[in-house]
């Protein structure tokens, strides 16, 4: 028997879930261009500090989305507190400091994308909304690093993969009657939602925020240098440096953290950030609109000259094949169901794998 469920199991109207970030806000546009009704719903967690300013940000953010509720949910969390201590005694980061992945960041998060999928689901059956959708893009299916020695894959959130959310959607056929989830950006790449989101939305893209270690942005972590980037190659940078409020290519102190970002320490960074290509492809947008910083100046010297030009590549050729590949929509990569996807699918026009 299930533990709840709901009786309109065939609405049309969804539950977007949201962090006010750039996925968010693009989940919302595909919605309203395919005339699909929705709610948005978020998760505050004392875990990023005050959740009075959260919510004020999060009101600044959501403000542009055509839902026609707003639900948050608000956790007081006494556990992540006592987790920090203990982390701090036992010297956690010192010893990571001594490990191979020494140049790792160690960090807990709020878990938001599992309790709050869970979370919601009261929610969900009190407005007689069954489909929660996400906005995990297809870059996340990829794991940060492979152990050399034992070929494990080893994943900052799997939970955001197309291979968990098989497994979610498992688990609330089995537990609920009626609610599922299902991710909306499963079949885009960053670089599609990136180029995506500038075209439809314009300057709306810079009230979004997504770093997870300080609200709105901590300028200072893997996800910030990121978004940056993407925002740099796709946006306005004069307006991404106004929105982040400092230059994050001029800042030598990120220079280790673009270096894994552009693939040059064989890995993906311990966050939630797209293929190496993909910042490598951003890299080359700023780059070509004369865009400069020490991060510019780092990709010149390894990517363009040691990695690209130093082996007789033709770069143009290189970048147009990036854009290409990861530009495309792919279409049975998720496990939406037909009365979304082909809705949301007759208003995109682009090329399709």
């Amino acid at each position: 028997m299930p533990i709840w469920k709901i009786g309109s199991t065939q609405s049309e109207k969804v539950m977007l879930t949201s962090g006010a970030g750039k996925d968010s806000l693009l989940c919302a546009l595909l919605l309203d261009e395919a005339e699909v009704r929705y709610d948005v719903i978020t998760y505050l967690h004392t875990y990023y500090g005050g959740l009075e300013s959260q919510e004020d940000l999060f009101s600044t953010a959501s403000n542009v989305f055509n839902s026609e509720n707003q639900h948050v949910v608000h956790i007081y969390d006494d556990y992540y507190p006592w987790l920090r201590e203990r982390l701090k005694r036992f010297k956690v980061s010192e010893r990571i400091q001594e490990s191979p992945v020494k140049k790792q960041k160690f960090r807990t998060e709020a878990g938001e994308v599992f309790f709050g999928s869970m979370s919601f689901i009261p929610i969900q059956i009190l407005y007689d909304t069954g489909l929660q959708v996400l906005g995990n893009e297809k870059s996340a299916d990829t794991p940060n690093l492979v152990d050399e020695a034992t070929g494990e894959e080893i994943t900052h959130q799997w939970i955001k993969s197309i291979y968990a959310e098989k497994e979610m959607s498992d688990l609330f056929g089995k537990m609920f009657q009626g609610i599922d989830r299902v991710s909306l950006l499963k079949p885009f790449h960053d670089v599609w939602i990136f180029r995506t989101l500038f075209k439809e939305a314009g300057d709306k893209v810079y009230t979004t925020y997504s770093c997870n270690v300080e609200k709105p942005w901590c300028c200072s972590c893997e996800k910030c240098a990121y978004v940056f980037a993407g925002f740099s190659a796709f946006g306005n940078h004069e307006k991404t440096v106004k929105a982040f409020g400092k230059d994050l290519f001029r800042d030598e102190k990120l220079l280790p953290i673009w270096r894994q970002l552009l693939g040059l320490e064989g890995y993906i960074p311990w966050e939630c950030v797209g293929h190496p290509e993909e910042v490598q492809l951003y890299f080359y947008k700023a780059y070509n609109s004369n865009i400069t910083g020490a991060a510019i100046q780092l990709f010149q010297q390894e990517i363009l000259g040691r990695q690209l030009k130093g082996k007789g590549v033709d770069v143009e050729k290189y970048f147009n094949e990036i854009e290409e590949k990861y530009s495309r929509v792919y279409e049975e990569h998720h496990y939406m169901p037909d009365r979304l996807w082909k809705k949301v699918l007759h208003k995109i026009v682009v090329p399709t794998a």
